[in-house]
């Protein structure tokens, strides 16, 4: 997302409803990387990004719908609940014991 956007009716999920919502980010762009900006600069102008821009601001104060890093807790939250509890597929060979004969 950049200047002239404005997806906030999306990122408060009231366009197109999904179960996990929208998170808005901004990404990189090439004379980003050109420029050797860290990841870690990035992060933190996209974060002044929605901080002071007018249409995302209230967005960005009142939940966590914008940045790369609140991109990453529900995936991880999904991907912890996942991998601990094992499928039926992988759960079969593990628990049968070894026939070496």
């Amino acid at each position: 997302m950049d200047r002239g956007t404005d997806a906030c009716a999306y990122l408060s999920n009231e366009v197109v409803p999904l179960r996990l919502g929208y998170i808005g980010v901004v990404n990189r762009c090439q004379q980003d990387i050109a420029q050797r900006r860290s990841i870690r600069e990035a992060r933190a102008a996209e974060n002044e990004f929605f901080r002071h821009h007018p249409a995302y601001a209230e967005v960005h104060h009142t939940g966590s719908h914008t940045t790369a890093f609140a991109l990453w807790t529900p995936f991880l939250k999904d991907f912890a609940r996942r991998i601990s509890t094992p499928t039926p597929r992988f759960q079969s060979p593990i628990s049968t014991p070894f026939n070496f004969s």
